[in-house]
């Protein structure tokens, strides 16, 4: 699995300015949440940060909320690419 470290190393992404680039993000983002799996990943986050705060307190859920969220991150990166390849089939038609 690739790890997508900004918007910029998604391939769909890597060749757009960076306004245009945050622009369609958003747009496809609001697509790709609906997906399950996206749903699933902000549970992970929940969960990560929970189980943080009651092992260590507040620096644990950060911890915790901080691995979730780049769990997440990856989840959506990936689910969102089709969205993204989708919207600049229609753009450039």
């Amino acid at each position: 699995m690739q790890i997508y470290w900004t918007k910029k190393s998604i391939p769909e992404l890597s060749q757009l300015p960076s306004g245009e680039r945050s622009r369609l993000w958003r747009q496809c983002y609001k697509e790709a949440m609906h997906e399950r799996q996206s749903k699933i990943g902000l549970i992970i986050v929940g969960l990560l940060a929970g189980i943080g705060a009651m092992l260590l307190g507040p620096i644990g859920a950060g911890i915790g909320g901080g691995i979730g969220g780049f769990i997440f991150g990856q989840i959506i990166s990936n689910k969102n690419r089709p969205y993204l390849r989708a919207a600049l089939e229609n753009r450039s038609k």
